[in-house]
C-alpha cells in the first residue's frame, strides 16, 4: 500500500503560499525577481561603499603625509628641549620612553595627522558611500520598496494581538500606536533589508504617510491591496530622492577640522 506524499507537500498546480500562510497574489509573484535585483544592486552598492571608504581613507592618508612632511620643522618645534635635557640618560627602552615623554607634543601631532585623520576620512567616506548606495537602491526600486513595506506592515497588523487592538480602538489609533515601535525593529523583515528601511524611516515621515492613506481611504480594517495601491500611487511623495540625497556637510566639517589643525601646528610650532 502506498502511503503517498505527505500532506504538507504542495499538490501539482496549487498556488504557493507565503510565510504567513496567505496566497502570494500579484505582489508575491514579483517578490523573488525583485529581491534578486535588489541583491544585485546591493552588490553594486557594497562596492560603492567600500570604494568610497578606501578612497577617502587613502586620500586622507596621502594628504596628511604631505602636510606632515611640509610641517616637519613646526611639528618638532612644538617641543622645547634645553641643551642638556637629553643628556645623561641610558639607551634602550628607557631612552625610547624618555624621548616619547620629552617629544609627546610632536608625537601627538604626528599621530593625529598620520593616524587620526586618515581613520576619520575612512569613516566619513564609508558613511557617505552608504548614503549614496541607499539613494541608488531607492531610486531604482521605489515602488517595490513601498509596497514591500506595506505588505510586511499588513502582516504585522493581521496578527491576533493587533487584530484585537484594532477591534477595540480602531485601525487608525492602533496603527498610530504600533508604528514607532515597528519601524524601529522591523522584526518581520530579512535582516538585509532592515537597515535600508530603518534609514529611510529615519529620514522620512513614514508614519504620517501611512496614516494619511488610512484617512483618505477611510479604512476601518486592514486591506493590504488598498494600502498598496494607494501607497504605490504616492511612492514619489514618500521617497523623495532630494530628501535621500547624500549630504556633503560631514565631508566639509572634517576638511575644515583637518585644515584647522594644520594651521594650528604651523602657528604654534613655527
Amino acid at each position: 500500500m502506498s502511503l503517498g506524499r505527505p500532506s504538507v507537500l504542495r499538490a501539482r498546480g496549487a498556488r504557493p503560499r507565503d510565510l504567513d500562510g496567505a496566497p502570494w497574489g500579484r505582489f508575491s509573484r514579483g517578490v523573488k525577481p525583485e529581491l534578486g535585483t535588489i541583491l544585485k544592486t546591493g552588490a553594486t552598492a557594497a562596492f560603492q561603499v567600500a570604494s568610497r571608504a578606501v578612497g577617502f581613507g587613502a586620500l586622507g592618508l596621502g594628504l596628511n603625509i604631505v602636510l606632515a612632511m611640509g610641517l616637519g620643522p613646526a611639528i618638532w618645534g612644538l617641543t622645547e628641549v634645553s641643551g642638556g635635557s637629553m643628556g645623561g640618560h641610558g639607551g634602550g627602552g628607557i631612552g625610547v620612553v624618555l624621548l616619547a615623554i620629552v617629544y609627546w607634543k610632536s608625537l601627538l601631532a604626528l599621530g593625529v595627522l598620520l593616524v587620526g585623520f586618515p581613520v576619520a576620512w575612512f569613516m566619513v567616506g564609508q558613511k557617505h558611500g552608504i548614503q549614496v548606495a541607499i539613494r541608488h537602491i531607492v531610486a531604482e526600486r521605489k515602488a517595490f520598496l513601498v509596497e514591500y513595506l506595506i505588505r510586511r506592515l499588513a502582516a504585522k497588523l493581521q496578527t491576533p494581538a493587533m487584530a484585537e487592538r484594532i477591534n477595540q480602538s480602531g485601525l487608525r489609533k492602533a496603527l498610530n500606536e504600533m508604528l514607532p515601535g515597528y519601524l524601529a525593529k522591523l522584526d518581520n523583515m530579512p535582516w538585509s533589508l532592515r537597515k535600508l528601511f530603518r534609514w529611510v524611516a529615519s529620514r522620512l515621515d513614514v508614519q504620517g504617510f501611512l496614516l494619511g492613506i488610512v484617512d483618505e481611504k477611510q479604512l476601518r480594517t486592514v486591506d493590504a491591496d488598498v494600502l498598496c495601491d494607494a501607497a504605490s500611487e504616492k511612492a514619489n511623495q514618500l521617497l523623495d530622492e532630494k530628501l535621500l540625497s547624500a549630504s556633503p556637510a560631514l565631508l566639509w566639517v572634517l576638511a575644515g577640522v583637518n585644515a584647522g589643525v594644520v594651521v594650528a601646528i604651523a602657528v604654534v610650532g613655527g
